[in-house]
């Protein structure tokens, strides 16, 4: 307790103090995992579709277009219509080469990884050494299944890079009065909710918790309060608790597709089951 005591004093105590070295070790071990993260891409990196990538690949071989049907449709129990299109960008433009979409999930990765040590250090004045604890948890090779699955591999890492902004973003006080830091929140919780069920999950705490936030600093603004920064992070968890009701429209847990139609009913009691999932086995 009094080592912790003590780091914590010595952070706040000089945060002008010129941080070059730690900035430089941090960015040392970033840029170490993220080069670790590229070359198991191309050391183990397959062209030939693995596990459920074949109904992608099928419908992408066969001059499948990007329709709202197609990006929309469920697989198994989520729906990620970013992924799907960037699924048939990256397959048309490599002509069929898998790892262009597992780097663009390396790309996404790191650039949540620069966001939280940009928040880190704007919100102490400095880098620190355990900054470096970033890089470690985002970008370790314990993710190497999901690296080298073209499936879950784009819409897993925009749903990591997206939740990383949102909470780096609640987090920081500067970045609340940012009209370009909230833009690029809005934006990711906005998306969030798109990114299959793992986004979904993390969707609801953090529209909830960015709405709380926003009607906070309404009620007790500072000198430096910007209204509309306020009334667009409203919007945008607005926005997102809308797309959490109509992901459910039309779903179908077991995948039963010949059974179709708006049912706000079983919309709105699929909603409730997963939000009751946050709370843990108490929620059965």
């Amino acid at each position: 307790m009094l080592e912790t005591h003590a780091l914590m004093k010595q952070r706040f105590s000089d945060p002008k103090r010129n941080d070059f070295y730690e900035r430089l070790f941090v960015y040392m071990v970033l840029a170490a995992m993220s080069l670790a993260f590229v070359a198991v891409i191309f050391k183990f990196g397959s062209r030939i579709p693995r596990k459920d990538d074949g109904r992608f690949i099928e419908y992408l071989a066969d001059g499948g277009q990007p329709t709202s049907q197609w990006l929309w449709e469920q697989v198994d129990v989520s729906r990620i219509p970013v992924s799907k299109f960037f699924m048939w960008l990256t397959f048309n433009v490599s002509e069929g080469d898998l790892r262009i979409q597992m780097l663009l999930g390396t790309i996404a990765t790191i650039f949540g990884a620069l966001v939280a040590l940009k928040g880190l250090r704007d919100t102490f004045g400095r880098q620190s050494y355990t900054d470096a604890v970033v890089p470690f948890c985002l970008l370790h090779l314990g993710h190497v299944e999901l690296l080298l699955w073209f499936m879950p591999v784009f819409h897993a890492s925009l749903a990591n890079m997206f939740a990383t902004i949102i909470v780096t973003y609640c987090f920081c006080p500067l970045w609340k009065d940012s009209r370009k830091m909230t833009l690029l929140a809005c934006v990711s919780l906005v998306m969030l909710p798109l990114q299959s069920i793992l986004g979904l999950l993390l969707a609801i705490g953090l529209s909830i918790a960015c709405a709380i936030l926003a009607l906070s600093r309404t009620m007790r603004p500072n000198k430096n309060f910007d209204k509309l920064n306020t009334i667009l992070l409203l919007m945008s968890a607005g926005i997102c608790l809308g797309l959490i009701i109509v992901y459910f429209f039309n779903f179908d847990p077991l995948e039963n597709q010949s059974q179709r139609g708006l049912n706000l009913q079983g919309a709105a009691l699929s909603t409730l089951k997963i939000m009751a999932m946050s709370m843990g086995p108490v929620s059965n």
